[in-house]
């Protein structure tokens, strides 16, 4: 599979999902995003990854050895290994150049999929959209949202508005749960006056970042084996 210019080996298993080694995606395709990001922000989603069988362990050597000179480190893969799906390997791409973008370069584009809200000219609140629609996590309104209104965002919705949290220096036990209670943009604003602006906004200045960050991303740390 090609994924912005880097090629990676890909093992189809019997039951047709496409796998990809832990260890190669880290080497060839996300080595920059890992050290250049806070690991507060790389272990941000939820992927889950598998053990290697001895096959595929074979496998990867072969490729790595007779077809790739090594590219992907000398060290034998074993069943120790770990693989991730295909899919989650693109999402994470994503997710982690938009992070780079935002944090590193100090760039935000209008296709972004979360930013932050600057509500009434003072509170500033994270989003994320699901669908086209901003969501806002509940959590910052103390109770105020009715709960009929609410969405339950998990997987790469929660990733992302996690993220966005991370920035902000959110309490860790705010969002230290796989799933957040969310309110679209468009019920909210009945809890305000109607001439209440909502702004987008990015902070010059994140709360966390490499420099501060005490935490080193460890290999596979990223994922959670199943």
């Amino acid at each position: 599979i090609e994924l912005a210019g880097v090629f990676l080996p890909m093992i189809f298993r019997s039951n047709n999902e496409n796998i990809i080694s832990v260890r190669i995606a880290e080497r060839s395709l996300f080595s920059r995003f890992i050290q250049l990001l806070p690991d507060e922000v790389v272990t941000c989603p939820t992927i889950h990854s598998f053990r290697v069988t001895e096959v595929e362990a074979r496998l990867l050597n072969e490729i790595n050895i007779r077809h790739s000179d090594c590219l992907f480190g000398k060290e034998n893969f074993t069943t120790r290994d770990l693989v991730v799906k295909k899919d989650d390997v693109e999402k994470f791409y994503k997710f982690l150049d938009m992070c780079y973008s935002k944090m590193i370069l100090k760039k935000s584009y209008e296709k972004d999929k979360c930013g932050f809200l600057r509500i009434g000219g003072t509170s500033d609140v994270p989003y994320t959209e699901v669908e086209g629609i901003k969501y806002l996590p509940v959590f910052y309104f103390e109770g105020a949202i009715d709960q009929s209104m609410c969405l339950t965002l998990r997987g790469w919705d929660w990733a992302y508005l996690r993220f966005c949290c991370q920035v902000q220096g959110v309490k860790d036990d705010l969002i230290a749960s796989d799933c957040c209670e969310s309110v679209a943009l468009q019920d909210l604003r009945e809890y305000f006056p109607l001439e209440t602006s909502f702004v987008e906004y990015w902070p010059a200045k994140d709360y966390i970042s490499r420099m501060v960050s005490m935490k080193i991303t460890q290999p596979g740390s990223w994922t959670r084996v199943i």
